[in-house]
């Protein structure tokens, strides 16, 4: 298992610091939590793939954990990946990625999204293979 921290500012980024963004790689699979702006940029200095990204969990709906999905899910299908991917976040995540979906670009592989409740701790993934 290895953890990346891809950004771990706020709103701005600064020279030393990017958008919120964690990597969890895990038998080859990358679960990414949070997607600020420029993570994908991230990713390539630190040798993660986006294309093995698996599941995308958001924390909340402020731009500087989602900015970054529209670039990673438009460079994926420039990529021609196939295999899905499961977005995970808190109500009106569906109506968000709908939106982003929108944006004149297709993709080669289906966007799964899951609407979390936040009204109390609950379990979001339980894979028996993590």
């Amino acid at each position: 298992m290895k953890i990346v921290f891809l950004g771990t500012g706020s709103s701005i980024p600064t020279k030393k610091r990017n958008q919120p963004s964690i990597a969890l790689k895990y038998r080859g699979d990358v679960l990414l939590f949070d997607c600020g702006e420029g993570t994908q940029r991230q990713m390539i200095y630190t040798d993660i793939s986006p294309m093995k990204v698996k599941y995308i969990f958001i924390s909340h709906l402020h731009g500087d954990h989602i900015l970054g999905i529209s670039g990673l899910l438009q460079s994926m299908g420039l990529n021609k990946r196939t295999t899905p991917i499961y977005i995970y976040g808190p109500p009106e995540t569906e109506e968000i990625m709908k939106c982003i979906m929108k944006l004149g670009f297709h993709t080669t592989f289906d966007v799964y999204i899951q609407e979390v409740p936040t009204d109390k701790p609950q379990c979001v993934l339980d894979e028996e293979s993590y």
